[in-house]
């Protein structure tokens, strides 16, 4: 039977493993503040952003086509929101409903469809305008789109 002799000043070998974890915490606690410092900046841009929304519809002036200038590529930007007719409840009383039942889907395996987008004003009924993109050139909300599922 072999024995090995045991020493007692024998220690085993030690390796400094808690210096990758110290590492680790310091890029850690650098991250979380960088991470904070951004979070601040967002917040603060956020609430600069809230504050202007807030003061810009007491100091907004109507702009018509013509003050944009001729170099604008885009419809005006004034709103028709709250702009009613005199005659609207004789629109609304004379408006007569239609069918909107769909025909059946055509049979097959792929839909093609091609729409081209356009920045217009609509008149969605008699003296009452919305700026709107128009699908096509059919105003809002656009074509029906009618296909097969699947």
């Amino acid at each position: 039977m072999a024995t090995h002799p045991t020493y007692a000043d024998h220690h085993p070998i030690e390796t400094d493993s808690g210096a990758f974890f110290k590492a680790a915490a310091v890029l850690l606690g650098i991250a979380v503040g960088i991470v904070g410092f951004f979070a601040l900046m967002m917040w603060a841009d956020a609430k600069d952003a809230r504050n202007d929304a807030n003061t810009a519809p007491a100091t907004a002036q109507p702009m018509d086509h013509m003050q944009m200038g001729a170099s604008a590529g885009a419809m005006p930007l004034n709103s028709f929101a709250g702009v009613v007719p005199a005659n609207a409840q004789a629109l609304a009383e004379a408006h007569k409903p239609y069918n909107a039942t769909l025909p059946a889907a055509e049979a097959g395996p792929v839909a093609h469809i091609h729409l081209t987008l356009k920045d217009m004003t609509v008149q969605i009924a008699p003296g009452v305008k919305y700026n709107t993109w128009s699908f096509s050139g059919h105003g809002a909300p656009g074509p029906i789109l009618h296909v097969r599922q699947g």
